[in-house]
């Protein structure tokens, strides 16, 4: 039961943060919290040790630096004050802020450090679309027949620019979340290994944000087919109307933070899987990893790299063709998964047009939902 109520009210907690853009911010950093909890859990359940004498909660509260793991992130209140800093009044002080408010204040630093590395990779591209649509809708109308290509162009542009970066973005969101430094977000060759090891799990990943994005599509156009349906019926008075634009509002937090949970997870045990895989495989050394990752890892005896066999001049050639094809074909097919990804945003902009939509992409960025102007 206590498990229950405590899983409805993060749950419910979660969904109204996601009412405005500011609160947004503590939910982006609460699911990097989970993700960082999820890569750790991965690894606990791929130990070398069969019985370590305890489960994943027991297991991180007895390890140094990994009692916050023991649950699912709190929104405020701390797990623990942490370690005595004195008896002062002032200490004691201290102590209370920390424990009254220490998981808000780690929500929100990581939440702003998350969002940040990710628009510095994927907000471009949106200013690119938002500047086209714009071009696109002034030639229409102005006749601008000479900046015909201007709009489309940049366009484009915005696209190859947005595919190239979510070939890298779920991975770094995962690793910044794992190490806890949002400086590890930017660790381009550490990363570029993980993602040669994990093609297939990418590409699938990159389908599952489609079949999310076609759901969060569907919310994005709701207004406009439940305008018409209420243009049918009686006239309702402004009260009633705010009435049911809010609980649509709230019913569209509701769908993206259950969908930014699900995917960002995902992204986390997809991460988890790739580091242990390139770490048998000798493609990673340990000192490769984060200290807090190195730790972990150590106490699980899953360190070990193995050394890759030698093989003979033709083999090496055909092994390496072989995985030179696959690798483009996994490529493409990741292409083809996030322009299918673009192309559900600029249908459902065509729809029901939102000029924020463009900005923010609710599963990658902010989990907040504008809503028609």
């Amino acid at each position: 039961m206590k498990r229950l109520l405590a899983f409805v009210w993060k749950t419910v907690a979660g969904v109204a943060l996601c009412l405005t853009p500011v609160t947004a911010v503590l939910v982006v950093g609460w699911i990097s919290r989970a993700m960082q909890r999820s890569i750790f859990k991965a690894w606990f359940n791929d130990r070398r040790i069969v019985d370590v004498g305890a489960g994943f909660d027991d297991f991180v509260r007895e390890g140094h630096g990994s009692a916050h793991l023991a649950g699912w992130p709190n929104w405020i209140i701390a797990k623990r004050a942490g370690e005595e800093v004195g008896s002062g009044g002032v200490d004691r002080i201290r102590r209370g802020l920390i424990r009254l408010f220490g998981s808000l204040w780690s929500n929100l630093k990581l939440g702003l450090q998350m969002l940040l590395n990710t628009w510095v990779l994927t907000l471009p591209a949106g200013l690119m679309w938002a500047v086209s649509w714009w071009g696109g809708w002034e030639n229409s109308f102005n006749k601008g027949y000479e900046q015909a290509a201007v709009g489309p162009a940049i366009g484009l542009a915005g696209v190859a620019m947005f595919l190239a970066a979510m070939t890298y973005v779920p991975l770094a969101q995962a690793r910044q979340a794992a190490t806890g430094n949002w400086k590890s977000f930017y660790d381009f060759k550490f990363l570029r290994t993980l993602a040669r090891q994990s093609r297939w799990r990418l590409v699938w990943l990159a389908i599952a944000f489609v079949v999310a994005g076609l759901i969060l599509s569907g919310v994005h156009v709701g207004p406009l087919a439940l305008g018409n349906m209420l243009d049918g019926q009686a006239a309702l008075d402004d009260q009633e109307i705010k009435k049911i634009a809010g609980l649509y509002h709230l019913f569209a937090c509701a769908v993206i933070f259950a969908l930014a949970v699900v995917l960002r997870i995902m992204a986390a045990k997809l991460y988890a899987g790739a580091v242990r895989k390139a770490l048998r495989r000798g493609a990673i050394s340990p000192d490769m990893l984060a200290d807090n990752e190195r730790a972990f890892l150590a106490r699980l005896d899953l360190l070990e790299t193995s050394a890759k066999p030698a093989a003979g001049l033709v083999a090496r050639t055909v092994v390496m063709s072989g995985r030179g094809i696959a690798g483009i074909a996994l490529t493409m097919a990741l292409l083809t998964a996030w322009l299918v990804f673009v192309a559900e945003l600029f249908v459902s902009q065509f729809l029901n047009l939102d000029w924020v939509a463009w900005l923010n992409l609710p599963l990658i960025q902010l989990p907040w939902f504008h809503g028609p102007g």
